[in-house]
């Protein structure tokens, strides 16, 4: 089963290089990528973006992650892609379904009816009832 990043991944990096962002973590990694003459803004977790494209990279990126999300329910389906992250978080481990329902946040905007708070817990409940027949813990 392919991951959200495969559906964006190769979208996500023509996009950088078109406008010219880049991730740097330090002034060092900076200094290596940056372009003269050209006027830098940091994003978020280490993205920087020249400052006059970053409305258009924004716009371009939301509309890759949407596509994305899109393409990934449509091949995949939402029970296993709830299952995905289910097991990707480790939530049989932690019994915290938080940050499984942080990863699903968009695909809970996207597709409503799909992915309601029902549907996310009792598809947990179902990995939860396969860890204990499989002995995962």
């Amino acid at each position: 089963m392919q991951t959200l990043t495969n559906y964006i991944e190769a979208k996500q990096n023509l996009l950088f290089n078109e406008v010219g962002a880049f991730f740097a973590f330090s002034n060092k990694q900076f200094l290596e990528k940056k372009k003269e003459n050209v006027v830098y803004v940091s994003l978020q977790s280490g993205l920087i973006c020249p400052k006059d494209k970053v409305s258009y990279f924004n716009t371009r990126f939301n509309d890759i992650y949407h596509e994305g999300v899109k393409q990934d329910v449509l091949e995949n389906g939402a029970s296993a892609i709830i299952r995905r992250e289910y097991f990707n978080y480790e939530t049989q481990i932690t019994n915290d379904t938080t940050d499984l329902f942080d990863a699903l946040s968009y695909y809970i905007k996207a597709f409503p009816l799909l992915f309601t708070a029902d549907i996310i817990k009792a598809k947990s409940n179902q990995c939860f009832q396969e860890c204990i027949d499989n002995d995962w813990f």
